[in-house]
């Protein structure tokens, strides 16, 4: 999470996130992924994760889906702030 530091003093609005990553992404390390959500939790957002199997640097179905779930789940205010949960 580039500018980590400077995170928290710069977001006014503080929405939960989800981040989904694939176990064969070649691109970015799944480290980052978990250095990311230790940022934003910093930060004061609520953030989820998951790791998708087989998944390259891409979105597979298990990420649409759980993204759409989320997503329905935060617009329709039923999200409980959570640090970070694992999905």
């Amino acid at each position: 999470l580039a500018g980590r530091e400077s995170l928290k003093g710069e977001i006014a609005s503080k929405p939960p996130i989800m981040l989904i990553h694939g176990d064969q992404d070649q691109v970015l390390p799944l480290g980052f992924m978990f250095d990311a959500c230790e940022g934003l939790v910093e930060a004061g957002h609520g953030a989820q994760w998951h790791i998708s199997a087989g998944v390259p640097h891409g979105i597979g179905p298990d990420g649409l889906e759980l993204g759409g779930r989320f997503l329905r789940k935060v617009l329709s205010g039923r999200y409980g702030q959570t640090a970070i949960s694992g999905v």
